[in-house]
């Protein structure tokens, strides 16, 4: 029982980099979530092998960050710096959020008497053969859901996983009309004029394009009162080409006076100002935007793969539409705007589906009983 500590234990998140995406802005929550506890029983630390939003954000509020890129190329020497930093700074518990950095905690922890946890969020590949990083054996390996958990049975001599979904902090949950106001202004949006939008990191797997496909198949008269943006830009080395790719589609599309790319966003802010949120992505494991949009009271249609089924129950809580048919996904579009003013009841479903399964608070409690129960065995 987390009681049972009296004194806080050093827990070190290792991860690959330190921008915001959907694992970090989900260790983001949960490591404030240790610190707004009445009791105080983890000690986070951070490594980030790049520097970004998701640890400068930490350092801002002090909480202990380092930036030291490990790479395959130096195995010897990245092993042995993190094995100094665990044995320097007293680390109990390391908690890595990619299998590649997994390597380089189980190999620096021998002898040392740390617990090594691996959060596999993916990526997913249906292949059999996931790589050399998924061989190393792991104390507790966590998922997010039923589809990452099938993935995970590749060839793997980790234990069994434990489930902890993904949760929101509580600011998400509040309405914030000065936001949504102000970056309508921004976008150059009349209040009588609909918002749809697709959010997330630049990358072919996340299929931006056939958002933009989809918009070529909707009636004028939406056309003429909507406006279609992309948010997100491309990230962790990858990306480029397929954003280049992109632009030009964008340069010769029939409706490219109503469509912006808009790059880099506030997630906040921009999903306030979104009528209409839609995701593209391909067997995306937990996709966090969606349920930041669902918190937001917003119309998601999400994709009918990965994970996304376990978050929406399509025609209840947002819709479900196989994004690679232009026509199918251009009519849910459309039929989400013909609707929206009866579609209330759906947006509250939404947000009451992410308040009541998808919580910081239950996501905070879950992975400390983890840990709990992970160092009472050292």
């Amino acid at each position: 029982m987390i009681s049972e500590i009296h004194n806080p234990i050093p827990i070190l998140y290792l991860c690959p980099h330190g921008d915001r995406a959907g694992a970090e802005r989900m260790l983001d929550a949960l490591i404030r979530g240790h610190l707004k506890t009445e009791t105080v029983c983890f000690q986070p630390k951070v490594i980030c092998g790049t520097d970004g939003k998701f640890s400068q954000g930490l350092r801002t509020d002090s909480i202990p960050v380092e930036i030291h890129q490990m790479r395959l190329r130096s195995l010897f020497s990245s092993v042995a710096w993190l094995r100094l930093y665990l044995q320097a700074n007293k680390i109990r518990l390391i908690h890595t959020t990619m299998a590649h950095y997994h390597q380089f905690a189980w190999l620096a922890s021998r002898g040392l008497g740390v617990k090594c946890l691996w959060f596999n969020h993916g990526p997913c590949s249906a292949r059999w053969w996931k790589g050399v990083a998924h061989t190393f054996p792991a104390d507790a390996v966590v998922v997010e859901g039923k589809f990452i958990a099938e993935q995970h049975k590749g060839f793997t001599f980790s234990p069994k996983p434990h489930t902890i979904a993904l949760g929101l902090e509580n600011y998400w949950f509040e309405k914030r009309p000065d936001l949504r106001t102000a970056k309508r202004a921004e976008l150059g949006l009349a209040d009588t004029e609909f918002a749809i939008g697709i959010l997330g990191r630049i990358e072919e797997w996340k299929r931006q394009h056939c958002f933009l496909d989809a918009i070529s198949y909707l009636p004028p008269d939406i056309i003429a009162n909507s406006h279609f943006f992309i948010a997100g830009e491309p990230s962790l080395g990858r990306g480029q080409e397929y954003f280049h790719q992109l632009k030009q589609m964008h340069e010769i599309h029939p409706d490219r006076e109503r469509i912006k790319i808009l790059g880099y966003v506030e997630s906040e802010s921009f999903l306030e100002a979104m009528d209409i949120v839609v995701h593209c992505a391909e067997n995306d494991p937990f996709p966090v935007v969606i349920l930041e949009s669902m918190a937001k009271e917003k119309i998601v249609i999400g994709s009918n793969s990965g994970g996304v089924t376990e978050m929406i129950t399509s025609g209840n809580n947002g819709f479900i539409e196989d994004p690679t048919s232009s026509k199918n996904l251009a009519g849910v579009i459309t039929k989400a705007i013909l609707q929206n003013s009866i579609l209330s009841e759906m947006r509250l479903a939404a947000k009451e589906t992410v308040l009541t399964k998808f919580n910081s608070q239950r996501l905070v409690e879950e992975f400390e009983a983890l840990y709990c129960a992970l160092v009472r065995t050292i």
